[in-house]
């Protein structure tokens, strides 16, 4: 199992915030950088100095009900969706890659995918009212 410990963190406000930290996770050396822009949040994880795949993740048009404009559904007033987003353990998140070539490293685009939903589900948990797109950039 990964683990990680943080060597140091900084947090900048001007002009993004920007959180850093550092640490390792397996005996490798890794880097964690958050950007918080107005219209997304990028998350650069990186054990390579460098930046590899691209990804883009927002929550999908299932959990995204009820947050824009108003509807005739009865079925999609604010009770109902909190209610079916809190009885579902994932919220649904749609994954596009930006830069990269999932076809060639499939094995390594699932795991990029999968924490790309990952992140993008614990910031929906922690804010449901945060709709800002997730930006990971990784490279391992």
């Amino acid at each position: 199992m990964a683990t990680l410990d943080l060597d140091e963190r900084q947090h900048i406000p001007f002009p993004v915030a920007t959180k850093v930290a550092a640490g390792i996770i397996d005996g490798v050396h890794t880097d964690v950088t958050v950007l918080g822009f107005s219209n997304c949040v990028v998350v650069l994880v990186t054990q390579l100095s460098a930046v590899g795949s691209v990804l883009h993740a927002v929550a999908s048009s299932l959990s995204n009900q009820g947050h824009e404009g108003s509807s005739t559904n009865p079925f999609n007033d604010a009770e109902s969706i909190v209610e079916r987003l809190s009885s579902n353990v994932d919220i649904p998140v749609d994954i596009r890659f930006l830069l990269g070539n999932p076809a060639a490293a499939s094995g390594v685009a699932s795991l990029y995918q999968i924490c790309a939903i990952n992140i993008t589900q614990r910031k929906l948990k922690r804010s449901p009212d945060d709709r800002l797109s997730t930006i990971l950039e990784t490279a391992a």
